[in-house]
């Protein structure tokens, strides 16, 4: 298959980012919403799906109503759900990489062919410098788990 390559605008990364930081010692998590043209994906907004209580047993079914909603956004605006993004935040001095668990992979492969997951590993102990890695996957036609070149703009 082709190469495909992500295009994160300036704006979208740092509203991500900020996202990010809202609910910094717990999982992030959203979706991605812009462009196909041709190979490249181009971001134009995203969406949180913060999770504001414990985990329940509705979550299946939220997480459907979500991307349902997500969906209906996205078409109004002539735009495609490109994926999803989430983080992976430092748990008691152990970072985590920006490479997906085995759940994340599980999850992905699950997805429609084309689906992309951006990763973020955050670590660092505000005040101290936050250190922030990034890489976006996608599984190909093999099923096999690849990386996805990707920049930010500006």
């Amino acid at each position: 298959s082709l190469l495909v390559k992500i295009v994160i605008p300036r704006n979208v990364w740092l509203s991500m980012v900020s996202s990010i930081l809202d609910v910094y010692r717990k999982e992030a998590l959203g979706y991605l919403v812009g462009e196909r043209q041709g190979q490249t994906l181009r971001a134009a907004y995203i969406s949180t799906t913060q999770r504001t209580k414990k985990r329940t047993t509705h979550e299946a079914e939220e997480r459907a109503d979500t991307y349902s909603l997500v969906l209906q956004v996205a078409q109004m605006a002539g735009m495609s759900l490109l994926g999803d993004f989430h983080s992976h935040p430092e748990s008691h001095g152990f970072k985590y990489s920006c490479a997906p668990s085995r759940s994340d992979v599980a999850s992905l492969r699950q997805e429609p062919l084309g689906w992309v997951s951006l990763v973020v590993s955050i670590s660092g102990h505000p005040p101290d410098r936050l250190e922030l890695t990034w890489g976006c996957w996608r599984i190909n036609s093999k099923n096999a788990l690849v990386r996805v070149p990707g920049k930010v703009l500006g």
